[in-house]
């Protein structure tokens, strides 16, 4: 974990020197574009792989389905509590 946050704090200090140098940022933007999908694909490959996880993918969707659709149905439900603890007009254009 400390390498993860190691390397983390690393990029940050990275992107703020290099951040005015815009044509160097977008090659990193895209080179990172790249190895995010290249990781999808392998953890992909990977859960496909797996019979265990393959075998219990509906009862796993299901279970994604239910939780996401909590989420949202929450947010619905106390935005609008909050909403009137919040300054300003936000029905602004």
């Amino acid at each position: 974990m400390a390498w993860i946050l190691l390397f983390f704090v690393a990029g940050i200090a990275l992107g703020s020197l290099l951040g005015h140098k815009h044509r160097f940022m977008r090659s990193i933007g895209r080179l990172s574009e790249g190895l995010v999908l290249l990781l999808l694909f392998l953890l992909g490959a990977v859960i496909g792989s797996n019979d265990q996880v393959m075998g219990h993918l509906w009862g796993l969707g299901w279970n994604a389905l239910i939780l996401a659709a909590g989420s949202i149905l929450g947010s619905l439900i106390l935005s609008k509590p909050v909403e009137h603890l919040l300054p300003g007009d936000i029905h602004e254009g």
